[in-house]
């Protein structure tokens, strides 16, 4: 978190950790980029998200992820008394170097870690595309 969004965590969501105010925007996912021979692997962590709502899309050589954790704690007074667990819609883009084969990219989601191969490719297609995750 930088130093800017941890100032405007203080000063407007003081008591944030404390289930007083809940954000539906939650900071971003983590995530690694690796270059290979013939594809790059984007592995993201994305804990506690359930696969039908994780959502990607490639369109000029950007890949799209997007995804949503929902709230579990219900609106009554059910004894919380510290909700730390952030919820809400979380969105990354990525600037892929190198033309891919958009009708190749293959994604899946296990254990909080969505893995996605984007193989390569010598020409440029700019067509949108969704991509399945398993």
């Amino acid at each position: 978190m930088s130093l800017i969004n941890s100032f405007n965590d203080d000063i407007f969501f003081p008591y944030s950790n404390y289930g007083l105010f809940n954000r539906r925007h939650t900071d971003s996912f983590k995530i690694d980029m690796t270059e290979r021979e013939n594809n790059f692997l984007v592995k993201a962590d994305i804990p506690g998200v359930n696969r039908p709502d994780i959502k990607l899309t490639f369109n000029n050589g950007v890949l799209k992820i997007k995804a949503e954790r929902h709230n579990e704690i219900e609106n009554s007074s059910n004894g919380n008394y510290i909700s730390e667990r952030t919820y809400g819609y979380m969105s990354r883009s990525i600037k892929i170097p190198q033309n891919i084969n958009q009708n190749n990219i293959n994604a899946k989601y296990r254990d909080g870690v969505l893995e996605i191969t984007l193989p390569k490719l010598s020409n440029d297609n700019s067509d949108t595309h969704h991509i399945n995750v398993e």
